[in-house]
């Protein structure tokens, strides 16, 4: 009989925060100019700036509940480090970006951008910190 193999949790919220980070540092504009269907279909989902703060804030937050299971905020340090890893995302995320489309970035897009960033990974960790206090335990349970 062959061993089977079973995902732990902390292993499977591993493997979904990096999928998570791939996802987030991926260049998909870059992907739109060599590939003209996924272009035309990018650019017209993201040709409104509120959808492009919208899916940033998305992409964010839940990287910061993912964060948390990975690293535990159990003081200000530690919720810090959380905030900076997002952060640290955002600015990967931001020269990828420059270094795909070719051009100097324009600074106030950027900076709007990493703001965004950041405060979707402050409230992941708002919201986890709260599902933590109301029920005792982590959001991400459901992956043990």
């Amino acid at each position: 009989m062959a061993p089977r193999f079973r995902y732990n949790g902390p292993m499977r919220s591993r493997l979904l925060l990096i999928l998570w980070l791939l996802g987030i540092l991926f260049p998909m504009a870059y992907l739109g100019t060599r590939w003209p269907v996924f272009g035309h279909l990018f650019n017209a989902t993201f040709a409104a700036d509120w959808v492009h703060v919208v899916m940033h804030s998305f992409l964010y937050t839940v990287l910061g509940i993912l964060l948390m299971r990975w690293v535990k905020p159990t003081s200000i340090q530690s919720s810090l480090l959380i905030l900076g890893l997002g952060l640290l995302v955002g600015c990967c995320h931001e020269g990828l970006q420059i270094l795909t489309a070719g051009h100097w970035p324009g600074w106030p897009a950027e900076t709007v951008d990493l703001g965004v960033d950041l405060a979707g990974t402050a409230i992941g960790l708002i919201l986890s910190w709260i599902w933590i206090y109301h029920k005792g335990h982590s959001p991400l349970r459901l992956l043990r």
